[in-house]
């Protein structure tokens, strides 16, 4: 992938509005109104406010730029109105907006097809067939319980799935051990029996 298609817009495109300067518009990221005072110089020009009586002076999200902040990725927003990614993520959070959205999937699924990608994809699906490192895996975990969400998953997967001659006997031995010496195993009807 060109470094151009990494910043491609994937829904615009996106206008710079015509705003005078001292219009009070609503900026949705400071949930205020500010006042225009300027305009940037980036790629898409976008009008610079601040609130009034403050000095810190940002873009304003609004229309299109609130558009592209919900549907583009961080690296697209941020080469095309002229912003570090760090304030395209502050933009997301305010705004509500989730981690991965559309431009931001489409971007790392377009990334997998590069030659580094599947390099790594190799690798890692070598590493994880690893018969050692698959035993220290395994070695970890004897004696911890399985969070109960894990347990409730692995229950629900196994639901109306038969169980093999071996595991029947496995779990027959298995509460034959746990009944204890006191207790006797239960009377089955010859129905059931």
């Amino acid at each position: 992938m060109k470094a151009k298609d990494r910043v491609q817009f994937r829904a615009g495109p996106y206008k710079s509005p015509s705003l005078p300067i001292g219009t009070i518009i609503a900026c949705e990221s400071r949930d205020t109104d500010v006042i225009v005072v300027d305009y940037s110089d980036a790629k898409i020009r976008w009008p610079i406010g601040r609130r009034p009586r403050l000095g810190a002076k940002s873009l304003i999200v609004f229309g299109d730029l609130a558009e592209a902040v919900k549907q583009e990725s961080c690296l697209a927003v941020a080469h095309w109105f002229g912003v570090s990614t760090q304030t395209v993520t502050v933009w997301r959070r305010n705004l509500g907006v989730p981690a991965v959205n559309p431009g931001t999937r489409a971007l790392k699924s377009d990334y997998f097809f590069e030659p580094w990608a599947k390099r790594a994809q190799k690798k890692a699906w070598a590493k994880g067939q690893d018969p050692e490192r698959c035993a220290k895996i395994a070695a970890s975990k004897i004696g911890k319980k399985r969070p109960p969400h894990v347990i409730e998953a692995m229950r629900i997967g196994r639901t109306g799935k038969p169980q093999s001659a071996e595991t029947r006997k496995k779990m027959s031995i298995s509460q034959q051990a746990n009944r204890g010496p006191n207790k006797k195993a239960p009377v089955l009807p010859d129905a059931l029996a």
